[in-house]
C-alpha cells in the first residue's frame, strides 16, 4: 500500500484522494487541459506571472500557519492564514480560520487587536523562517484541521500543551517521532474529509524497551463537533515502533478493545472487538507502507447501552476483518507488489432489515521492472494531486516521462473479488450463493502489447417476493460476463512526447498559429492513440432463468447469449461481429405458438476501412466547422467503402416457433467493378411457411406480411418428411443480374434495368406449373401475391 502525502493537510486535500482513485484518468486530463495555461500575448505573460508569485506568496504563508498549528501556536497559525487569505481569496481557508477563532475564544486564547500583522508571534520568534516548498515538495497547502490545534490554552493546559517540541537523542527516535507525526497529520486530513477533528496527544514520549519503542496516545479522538460533545474515543492508542534500518520503521498497533461513541461523556454505543493483529512497515524516504498485515475478530457494534437500539433489533458486525499488503523486489529491482483482504460473517440488522454475507475475499498482485521509477512515479504522483487546482503544465514533465517508463517495465497484473452467501431482506428476499470477478493483464514477450481479460461469474441468484401465498420467484442459475482487450505496443516516448508537443504551444505568443499546431497535433495523436486498440471482446451469458407466479404458466429461458467483439487487422481492415441467441423459452402468455422458442443471429462484417483516415484535414478540428466536418468524413467515408472490398455475412441465424421455423444465410460484398458496386447471395428457408403466415398476420405489421408473401411468391417448395419447406437462393451477379433460384428476376427489382427488352418467360415455381412471370414488369395483380411486386425491390 502507498500513499504520498505531506505532514499535514494540502489543499484539495478532500479532492486529492478522491483523484487518487482514478489515477489513469486524471494523469490523462492534466495533459489535455494543459495547452489553456499562458497563451496570449505579452501583456497576458506579464500578468500571469504576477499572478503566480501572488500564488507562490499566499501558498508560503499558508505552509507557516500549517507548521506553527502542528506546533500547537494556534494564534501564530491564524495570523499567517489572515495574511495569505489577503493575498488570494480561499473560501477553504476562510471556513478554517471561522472555527479557530470560535475556538480560541472557547480555551481563552487572546487572539489581540493584531488580524494579519506580520510579526511572527512570539512562540516562534526564535525560529528559523519558514521558506517556500522545494520541487520536491507540493506547492499548494490547506493547513491542518483546526480542531486538532494544540495552543496554549490557558483552561485545558493538561488536555492541550502550548508547544511540543520532539528533542531525539538517536537517529531511531528520530524515525519514530517522524512517523508518528506523519501518521496524525495524515490521519488529520482523513477526519476533515468526513467534517471531523481529530484531537490527539501532541506531547507524546518515547520508551525504549530493548530494540522498541512505546508510544502511548492519550488522549486520541474524533471530534463530531465544534463543542467537543460528540466525538469517538479511540484511546489509548498504543503504538510498538522497532527501527529496521535507516528510514524503515516497524509498527505495531493496539486498538482499545472498546472504541466508544460519547455524547456528552455518556456513551451511547460502542465498537468492540476480540483479537487484533494490526502491523506495518513504514518507508520513511516514500512516505508509504511496503508492508502491512491487519486482522481484527469478532468485530462489531455493541448497542447495550444505546437508549435507541437493543441487541435484538440492530447488530453490525464481522467475525474477521483483514487486510495485507507488501512490496517486494529482487536484485535487478524487479518489484511484485500483492494485496489481499477478506471479510468473514458479516451482518446488518436494523429492524425488520437483514443483510448477511458469509464470506468476501479479494487479492491483487502486479509485476515489473525497475523499482526506483516505479516508487518516483507514485511519490510523483501524489505530489501532483495534492497541487490539485493550482497545477501547472510544467508540473507534469517528470510524471510523463516517469509514465512512459513505467508502462515499457510493466510486466503484469491480476486481481479478482469472491463473494459467497449474500441474502438480504425485507421486501422479499434476495439471495446469491456466489459471485467471482477477474481480471488480468499480461504483455506479451514477442511484440510488448498487452492483453487483458475479464471475467464475472453469478450463480444461483433468487428472489422470492413479500406475498404471502403464492409469491413472485425468480431464479437465474448462472450469468456469466466476460471481455478482453488487445493493446498494441505504447511508443517508449508517448507521453513524454504528448508532454512536449503541448509545452511547444504553450510556449507559443500568437494565439493562431497556436490554434493550427494544437489541431494537427490533436489529429496526429488522437490516430496515434485509437491505433493503439488492437482487438476487443464482450460475451454475456445466462442459464436457467425461471420465473414463477408471474404469469399463468412458469416463464423460463434454458440458455441466453449476446456478444461482440472487434479485430482492427493489420492494415488490411478490421472486423466486427455480433452474436445473440437464446434456446427453451416458454411461458409468455400471447397467444399458442406465436412466442419464438429460441433464435440465433450471428452477424459479420470483414475487411472494415480505418476511421483514422475518415478526417486528413486538421484545419477542419481547428475550425470546429461541423458542416465541413461532416462532408469530410461522408466523403472520405465513401471513399474508403468503395476500395476496401467490405464484406457482410448473416450466418447461422434462425428463428423457430413451436410449428415453424425461418433459416436465413447472407454473403454480401463491395465491389466496385460490379454494376451495382456490390455482389451477394442470400439463403432462405421456411419450414411451414402457412403456420408462420399465421403468426405474421397475428403481428399485424403489414411490411412484415407483404415481404414473407414476397418470398413465398418466389420460393421453391417441397416436402420433406411431412413437412412443407420453402427454398430461395438468390444472387446479385457483379453484372447486375438477380437470379433467384435460378431463374433472372432482375426486372421485377429493377424493372428500368430490362425496360423495352423481351426475356424468355420464366416460372417462379416450376414444381407447381403456376402462371409465368414477365421479367421485364410486375405480374398481373390477380397473379401476384398481395404486395409481393412492390415490396420486393424495397428489400
Amino acid at each position: 500500500m502507498h500513499v504520498r502525502r505531506t505532514s499535514s493537510c494540502r489543499k484539495g486535500c478532500s479532492a486529492a484522494r478522491g483523484k487518487r482513485l482514478v489515477l489513469g484518468l486524471v494523469a490523462i486530463s492534466l495533459f489535455v487541459a494543459g495547452p489553456v495555461v499562458n497563451i496570449g500575448g505579452p501583456e497576458t505573460v506579464l500578468a500571469a506571472e504576477t499572478g503566480q508569485q501572488v500564488d507562490i506568496e499566499a501558498r508560503r504563508l499558508q505552509l507557516e500557519g500549517t507548521q506553527l498549528q502542528l506546533k500547537g501556536d494556534l494564534k501564530g497559525a491564524l495570523d499567517k492564514y489572515r495574511q495569505s487569505l489577503k493575498l488570494k481569496s480561499n473560501e477553504r481557508l476562510e471556513r478554517l480560520v471561522g472555527k479557530l477563532e470560535k475556538q480560541a475564544v472557547k480555551r481563552g486564547i487572546d487572539l489581540g487587536q493584531d488580524q494579519g500583522g506580520e510579526k511572527p508571534t512570539p512562540e516562534v520568534s526564535g525560529e528559523a523562517p519558514a521558506v517556500a516548498p522545494q520541487p520536491e515538495e507540493p506547492s499548494s497547502v490547506v493547513p491542518e484541521n483546526g480542531e486538532q490545534e494544540l495552543a496554549g490554552g490557558q483552561q485545558e493546559e493538561k488536555e492541550v500543551p502550548a508547544r511540543v517540541e520532539h528533542n531525539p537523542a538517536t537517529p531511531q527516535e528520530a524515525l519514530v517521532y517522524d512517523f508518528v507525526d506523519w501518521a496524525m497529520g495524515e490521519l488529520s486530513c482523513l477526519a476533515e474529509q468526513g467534517e471531523l477533528t481529530l484531537d490527539a496527544q501532541r506531547d507524546y514520549r518515547l520508551i525504549h524497551e530493548g530494540e522498541s519503542y512505546q508510544v502511548r496516545l492519550e488522549p486520541f479522538a474524533l471530534r463530531l463537533d465544534d463543542a467537543g460533545d460528540r466525538l469517538i474515543d479511540i484511546a489509548p492508542l498504543q503504538l510498538t515502533c522497532r527501527p529496521r534500518g535507516e528510514d524503515l520503521l516497524e509498527v505495531k498497533i493496539e486498538l482499545p478493545q472498546r472504541i466508544g461513541f460519547l455524547n456528552e461523556q455518556e456513551e451511547k454505543f460502542a465498537l468492540v472487538h476480540g483479537s487484533q493483529n494490526l502491523n506495518l512497515t513504514w518507508d520513511r524516504r516514500h512516505k508509504s507502507f511496503p508492508a502491512t498485515d491487519l486482522a481484527l475478530t469478532d468485530f462489531k457494534i455493541d448497542f447495550s447501552k444505546s437508549p435507541s437500539y437493543s441487541p435484538e433489533e440492530a447488530a453490525l458486525g464481522v467475525a474477521l476483518l483483514s487486510f495485507s499488503s507488501s512490496l517486494a523486489a529482487d536484485e535487478k529491482g524487479d518489484w511484485t507488489e500483492k494485496y489481499q483482504g477478506a471479510v468473514k460473517d458479516f451482518l446488518f440488522k436494523d429492524g425488520d432489515a437483514t443483510a448477511r454475507i458469509k464470506s468476501i475475499a479479494f487479492e491483487a498482485e502486479g509485476k515489473g521492472g525497475d523499482l526506483d521509477n516505479y516508487q518516483l512515479l507514485k511519490d510523483q504522483y501524489g505530489r501532483l494531486v495534492e497541487v490539485g487546482e493550482d497545477m501547472k503544465l510544467e508540473d507534469v514533465k517528470d510524471l510523463s516521462r516517469l509514465i512512459d517508463r513505467y508502462l515499457s517495465t510493466l510486466v503484469s497484473s491480476k486481481g479478482s473479488i469472491q463473494v459467497d452467501g449474500v441474502s438480504m431482506n425485507p421486501e422479499g428476499v434476495m439471495a446469491l450463493a456466489h459471485a467471482e470477478i477477474t481480471g488480468t493483464m499480461v504483455r506479451k514477450q514477442d511484440d510488448g502489447h498487452f492483453e487483458f481479460q475479464g471475467k464475472g461469474v453469478f450463480r444461483d441468484f433468487s428472489y422470492t417476493g413479500e406475498e404471502a401465498e403464492d409469491p413472485v420467484k425468480v431464479t437465474l442459475a448462472n450469468l456469466t460476463l466476460s471481455d478482453s482487450l488487445r493493446i498494441n505496443p505504447v511508443p517508449k516516448d508517448f507521453f513524454s512526447g504528448l508532454y512536449d508537443t503541448l509545452a511547444k504551444a504553450d510556449a507559443m505568443e500568437d494565439r493562431q498559429a497556436q490554434e493550427d499546431f494544437l489541431g494537427k497535433m490533436a489529429l496526429e495523436y488522437g490516430k496515434q492513440f485509437l491505433s493503439l486498440i488492437g482487438a476487443g471482446a464482450v460475451d454475456l451469458q445466462a442459464s436457467g432463468f425461471q420465473a414463477v407466479n408471474v404469469m399463468p404458466q412458469p416463464v423460463t429461458l434454458g440458455k441466453a447469449a449476446i456478444g461482440s467483439s472487434f479485430d482492427t487487422g493489420d492494415g488490411s481492415g478490421g472486423t466486427i461481429d455480433f452474436r445473440m441467441n437464446f434456446s427453451d423459452f416458454a411461458g409468455l402468455d400471447q397467444g399458442e405458438g406465436t412466442i419464438p422458442q429460441a433464435a440465433a443471429l450471428n452477424i459479420k462484417l470483414d475487411k472494415i476501412p480505418s476511421l483514422l483516415d475518415l478526417i486528413d484535414n486538421p484545419e477542419a478540428l481547428v475550425q470546429g466547422d461541423p458542416d465541413q466536418l461532416q462532408g469530410q468524413v461522408m466523403m472520405n467515408g465513401m471513399n474508403l467503402l468503395m476500395a476496401s472490398g467490405l464484406n457482410l455475412s448473416l450466418m447461422d441465424s434462425f428463428i423457430a416457433f413451436a410449428d415453424s421455423r425461418l433459416d436465413v444465410g447472407l454473403k454480401a460484398k463491395v465491389d466496385q467493378d460490379a454494376r451495382y458496386m456490390s455482389t451477394g447471395s442470400l439463403d432462405i428457408s421456411v419450414q411451414n411457411p402457412d403456420k408462420l403466415s399465421e403468426i405474421v398476420r397475428g403481428l399485424g405489421i403489414p411490411q412484415v406480411e407483404q415481404f414473407l408473401a414476397t418470398l413465398t411468391a418466389l420460393a421453391n417448395r417441397a416436402d420433406k418428411n411431412g413437412t412443407v419447406v420453402d427454398r430461395i437462393q438468390a444472387r446479385l451477379t457483379p453484372e447486375g443480374k438477380i437470379m433467384v433460384n435460378s431463374k433472372d428476376v432482375t426486372g421485377m427489382f429493377f424493372p428500368q434495368a430490362q425496360a423495352g427488352v423481351q426475356n424468355e418467360p420464366g416460372t417462379v415455381r416450376e414444381e407447381t406449373g403456376e402462371q409465368e412471370q414477365n421479367a421485364a414488369g410486375p405480374a398481373p395483380a390477380e397473379e401476384t401475391p398481395q404486395g409481393g411486386g412492390e415490396v420486393a425491390p424495397q428489400q
